[in-house]
C-alpha cells in the first residue's frame, strides 16, 4: 500500500511503499480513489509491466472499475480470474528548449502543445513519420490517445474512440482556419515517436 493511501484511509499494521516499490513487487496494484489517483498511479506503474484496477471512490468512474459497495466481491472475483484484460498504451512527449535541454513525460490521455499564456496563438508544424503533414495557426493542438479521447480531446471536439484501437488523435485548439479538423493517425503503421509539432 503506498505512504498516501495509509494515511487517508488510517489504517495500521500495513506495509508500505512507493508506487516504484510497489510496481517492483506487485503483480497487481489496486487504486481507490477516482480517475486522477488512477491516471498518476497508471502513469508510474506502466513502466512495471502490472496489471492495474480501480475501486471507484470520485465523481465519474470512467477508469475505475470496481464499485466501492462491491469491490469485496468483485475483487475477490479478479483474483480467481475473471476478468478481461484491457492494454492501454502511452504518449511520450520529448520537449526540447533553445538549449537542447530535453525533458521526457509520458501520458495515459494526452499531450498538449500550448504556449501557456490564455488566449495567445501559437504557429506550428506538424509531422508524422518525418513527412510535413501540416502547419496550424492556433491555441494549441491535443495529441490524445484513446483512453483520452473521453477527456479534454473531446472538450475540444475530437472524437471518441473506443480504447482497444491502434490510434492517436490530434485535435486543434481554436484553430484560426475554416478547414482545421481532428485527425486520427493510426499509431501502429505511423511510429508515434516520429510524430512532433514545432513552434
Amino acid at each position: 500500500m503506498s505512504n498516501k493511501s495509509l494515511h487517508e484511509l488510517q489504517l495500521k499494521n500495513v506495509k508500505t511503499g512507493t508506487l516504484a516499490e510497489i510496481g517492483q513487487q506487485a503483480d497487481l496494484a489496486v487504486v481507490v480513489g477516482g480517475d486522477g489517483n488512477m491516471l498518476g498511479a497508471a502513469r508510474t506503474l506502466a513502466r512495471y509491466d502490472i496489471k492495474v484496477i480501480g475501486i471507484n471512490r470520485g465523481n465519474l468512474g470512467f477508469l475505475t472499475d470496481l464499485d466501492p459497495d462491491n469491490a469485496q466481491q468483485q475483487l475477490a472475483d479478479v483474483l480467481e480470474g475473471h476478468y478481461i484484460s484491457e492494454k492501454r498504451f502511452l504518449l511520450e512527449a520529448q520537449v526540447c528548449q533553445q538549449d537542447c535541454q530535453k525533458r521526457i513525460s509520458t501520458a495515459i490521455n494526452e499531450v498538449v502543445l500550448h504556449p501557456g499564456k490564455v488566449a495567445h496563438m501559437i504557429e506550428f508544424e506538424v509531422y508524422i513519420d518525418e513527412i510535413f503533414a501540416f502547419s496550424q495557426r492556433s491555441d494549441g493542438l491535443i495529441i490524445s490517445t484513446p483512453t483520452g479521447s473521453t477527456a479534454y480531446s473531446l472538450s475540444a471536439g475530437g472524437p471518441i474512440l473506443t480504447p482497444s484501437l491502434d490510434a492517436i488523435t490530434l485535435v486543434p485548439m481554436f484553430p484560426h482556419t475554416l478547414s482545421a479538423r481532428p485527425l486520427v493517425i493510426n499509431s501502429s503503421k505511423h511510429d508515434p515517436s516520429t510524430f512532433f509539432a514545432s513552434p
